[in-house]
């Protein structure tokens, strides 16, 4: 078996579409099912689902940002198999969660993407941090 996919199978079933779904609706994505313009349709969440929870920030019908939380912390490295290395941001202050993103997630110059970056708990000095939360934002 290879690295790439003995840390992909640390993630459930389901997470990468949902995952995609999700990137799709923060990029701005028409629904791929009918063509309407009413935008990418959301997967659901809740027991049984990859993601417990997602929280969404927009205005004027655009989401910015979709936070969501992930039904159980997955390592860090299982998210980098799929998404490429991430890289750690500054902390925002004490208490606060360590950020990562993932710079291949960027949108290439001149395009509208989301940008996947990861929040895990803790001081964010373990060797294998797990991720708690997703956060998508457009860029």
């Amino acid at each position: 078996m290879s690295t790439h996919d003995a840390a992909s199978s640390d993630l459930p079933a389901g997470l990468l579409a949902d995952l995609a779904a999700f990137r799709a609706v923060v990029a701005g994505e028409p629904d791929a099912g009918d063509g309407a313009d009413a935008g990418a349709e959301r997967p659901a969440v809740g027991a049984g689902h990859a993601f417990t929870d997602a929280d969404e920030d927009g205005a004027d019908g655009t989401v910015r940002t979709i936070r969501l939380t992930l039904a159980d912390p997955r390592p860090l490295a299982a998210f980098e198999a799929e998404l490429g290395a991430a890289r750690r941001l500054p902390r925002q202050g004490p208490g606060r969660p360590v950020r990562w993103i993932f710079p291949d997630t960027l949108p290439s110059e001149g395009e509208t993407g989301a940008t996947v970056l990861a929040e895990t708990d803790g001081d964010g000095g373990a060797d294998a941090p797990l991720v708690a939360r997703l956060l998508l934002r457009r860029d």
